[in-house]
């Protein structure tokens, strides 16, 4: 079997360097330019942790290509650039940016029940097109999620292996 390598890093403010504890990380498998709704070939959900109060995180990874999200509260949402897991260990830096505004909501069944677990994608869409910039959350188990997104267009899809995908059209303006 092959062997199992670490992603760690650490999530720090943009402006001032200062390590950021409480952040989410979130480490989704990247297939072509998007994230995919699951970690693996075991169709494992994206695996996700909390920074420790040295905005430090671990995560014990397959081989493969993956993105790591970073969201908290005040700080506009970031991904990584793609990170290689292949025969050495990666170190990622996360940086986050101060604003944004916060998007949050609830995925739902058909009968309203909570979907947790569910995969949150918003990708920025410039002039109505797509482009490779997304953010991206899992669902509580009561089906809540909260991204920081900078002003503007986006692409908001929800995805979980037991039921349909749906994507809304989503306009970010200040509170």
């Amino acid at each position: 079997p092959a062997r199992s390598r670490r992603i760690t890093g650490v999530v720090v403010d943009d402006r001032t360097n200062a390590p950021l504890g409480g952040a989410t990380v979130l480490v989704s498998r990247a297939i072509g330019g998007t994230l995919a709704t699951t970690i693996d070939e075991h169709q494992r959900p994206p695996a996700i942790v909390i920074t420790d109060h040295a905005g430090r995180f671990s995560f014990e990874m397959s081989a493969g290509h993956f993105y790591v999200d970073a969201n908290l509260a005040g700080y506009v949402s970031t991904s990584s650039p793609k990170v290689v897991v292949g025969a050495a260990d990666v170190d990622v830096e996360v940086r986050l940016e101060r604003g944004g505004v916060r998007v949050h909501g609830t995925v739902a069944d058909i009968k309203g029940g909570p979907i947790a677990e569910a995969s949150v994608t918003a990708q920025y869409a410039s002039g109505g097109v797509p482009s490779g910039r997304s953010k991206a959350a899992i669902t509580a188990p009561d089906g809540s999620y909260e991204l920081w997104l900078a002003i503007g267009e986006y692409d908001v899809r929800a995805e979980h292996d037991s039921y349909a995908p749906a994507t809304v059209d989503l306009t970010v303006a200040r509170e």
